[in-house]
């Protein structure tokens, strides 16, 4: 069995700077009665369910394109919702994370700042990112607060790790600045060991057993 540690800040980085996002087929909808189970992961491989209030990692790394800078960082102080649910959510500590930011083609490096609200996972495979990802550089400032993606259910797949959204120019910046720019993120939602979180559906409570 396979099992894989959430990656490291700066690989995250490394492979958000050098890859393509390429689109995940969206799954089926899933029967009334189905939900999303978050499991646990250690170094034997996949464990019990996640408790809820369980202490939980998201690590999330965002690339602006427009600047061709990113700023990201590991919220360490997030806990697990509600588990199993028709949605299942990863609560943030909502304060900043102390983003670290890097340029690819700039001269200087920009500033940011990065603070989670959430992320969760419905049983429609609906993936969302929310809370405060703002980016200064070359004069111009970017805000996002909303990220989504798609998550694939099966076996062995963890939270989905491509999302992607819009910034939006905020003050202070030039007015040269063009108004938006897309956005591209890398995430983990992790365990406190630093496992990645496996993502299944079930039947209800009664899978469990």
């Amino acid at each position: 069995m396979t099992r894989r540690r959430l990656l490291p800040f700066s690989s995250a980085c490394a492979l958000l700077m050098a890859s393509t996002l390429i689109a995940r087929p969206a799954t089926p909808a899933s029967a009334a009665s189905q939900k999303v189970l978050l499991v646990t992961r250690g170094e034997e491989g996949e464990g019990p369910a996640a408790v809820q209030g369980e202490a939980a990692h998201i690590t999330q790394f965002v690339k602006w394109s427009l600047l061709q800078d990113g700023c990201g960082g590991a919220d360490e102080g997030a806990t697990v919702g509600k588990n199993p649910s028709g949605t299942v959510k990863v609560t943030g500590s909502d304060t900043s994370i102390g983003a670290s930011c890097f340029s690819e083609t700039g001269p200087t490096e920009p500033t940011g700042s990065v603070s989670i609200k959430s992320a969760s996972v419905s049983k429609t495979g609906a993936v969302k990112l929310t809370g405060d990802f703002e980016i200064s550089g070359e004069g111009c400032t970017y805000r996002a607060t909303k990220l989504t993606g798609t998550q694939v259910f099966g076996v062995e797949q963890e939270w989905t790790e491509t999302l992607s959204g819009t910034g939006k120019r905020v003050s202070p910046s030039l007015k040269t600045c063009p108004k938006t720019t897309s956005v591209e993120d890398l995430i983990g939602v992790a365990n406190a060991a630093g496992y990645n979180y496996v993502v299944k559906l079930t039947g209800g409570p009664a899978a469990l057993r």
